[in-house]
């Protein structure tokens, strides 16, 4: 295909297609020549399926994909499913439909589980920021629980553990291996850690997977987030950064871990300069290596600050805008091309370092989902 079409007629042909394809399934866009610093819609699906804003995603850097699961329960959805994006055929497939409603109950253990005796899987649940690709163990982790699901109420639920999808045989298990009392992990975050080579995860505390005694290891108690914030590790200064809350925040948290799982590292607060950064919830954000910073889309909010100190919002965002968050000069930058309309709760942004873009899934229950790309050069932007 080529790139020297106007940009219009580029989109236009992307977009266009049979369910889970695009006119040209097997061929991918040339990514290294998309435009700079702009997001450019690679597909979007004509099916009946619709982006759950309550589900999270993961990059799985095996395979080049990308993986979404999580459910906007409340009775309104009841999608257990794993769904996969191929970057490179554009194309949706779903593991497995969704379990019947008949077939939710507890397992032996008290867990909630649905789908086949001899495969159970979660429930559909709300995951958040939960979800992260364990490279370590070729599988999806997923840190949430089934708390706001129309069912909670029915049964005794003893434990809602942590899961583990295991990528080549997509089955399901619970993953609750720990030292101490761990928390129900509902609208947690979770990030890998590239250095040591462990996922984490970060709900009233941080814990971290110990690859010896495969336990999950409480590495501090401490935390700065209760609701809707996101936590991405940035593999250049080995630190994990938090952002955005359900009290609206333009701040970033910086955790600085210990060197061994468990241990002990120590939080830090910034307050960055730059653009004018809106004060934010449920921000899609993801880390670009090679451009060494991250990038978030944020709503374009209108807050007032109430008699108690604590943000409202004004009125709903319509649009939002794209920025990137330099940890070294603690400073934010508005892409000048990167508008997009408002995203509302969105945890879908991961960079696919296989094609060196960033991926954001857009969509609600109204509009069918479209995977957008967008390629960073921070050298091209003007001064």
């Amino acid at each position: 295909m080529s790139w020297k079409k106007p940009l219009p007629v580029l989109l236009l042909m992307l977009a266009c297609g049979r369910p889970g394809t695009t006119p040209a399934a097997t061929a991918a866009p040339d990514y290294a020549a998309l435009p700079a610093n702009r997001w450019v819609v690679i597909h979007t699906e004509t099916g009946r399926w619709r982006r759950q804003e309550h589900a999270g995603a993961a990059y799985d850097s095996h395979r080049g994909t990308l993986l979404l699961f999580g459910s906007n329960t409340h009775g309104k959805n009841w999608d257990n499913s794993v769904r996969e994006f191929d970057p490179q055929r554009l194309r949706w497939t779903r593991h497995y439909p969704p379990s019947p409603r008949d077939s939710y109950r507890l397992d032996a253990a008290g867990h909630p589980v649905a789908g086949p005796a001899d495969n159970p899987r979660p429930w559909a649940m709300h995951s958040y920021d939960g979800l992260v690709y364990d490279p370590g163990s070729d599988s999806l982790i997923v840190a949430a629980a089934a708390n706001h699901h129309p069912l909670r109420r029915r049964f005794e639920i003893r434990r809602q553990p942590v899961w583990r999808y295991d990528l080549t045989s997509h089955r399901w298990q619970p993953f609750d291996r720990h030292q101490g009392k761990m928390p129900t992990f509902f609208d947690a975050a979770t990030a890998y850690d590239s250095w040591r080579r462990l996922p984490l995860l970060y709900k009233f505390g941080i814990w971290e997977l110990d690859r010896g005694s495969e336990q999950w290891r409480k590495a501090t108690g401490k935390h700065h987030h209760n609701s809707h914030f996101n936590l991405v590790y940035d593999s250049l200064h080995q630190v994990f950064a938090a952002f955005g809350s359900a009290r609206l925040t333009n701040s970033v948290w910086l955790y600085h871990p210990g060197k061994a799982a468990g241990e002990a590292g120590r939080w830090e607060e910034r307050q960055p300069g730059g653009d004018p950064c809106p004060p934010d919830q449920h921000i899609p954000v993801a880390f670009h290596p090679e451009q060494g910073v991250f990038v978030l889309v944020v709503d374009d909010n209108q807050v007032y600050r109430r008699p108690n100190g604590r943000l409202r919002l004004r009125s709903k965002a319509k649009s939002s805008g794209t920025y990137v968050y330099d940890l070294d000069s603690n400073r934010y930058r508005r892409l000048p091309q990167a508008d997009l309309p408002a995203q509302g709760m969105n945890y879908m942004l991961v960079y696919a370092s296989r094609q060196k873009v960033l991926l954001l899934v857009t969509g609600d229950w109204r509009r069918p989902p479209s995977v957008r790309a967008l390629r960073l050069d921070l050298g091209a932007l003007p001064e």
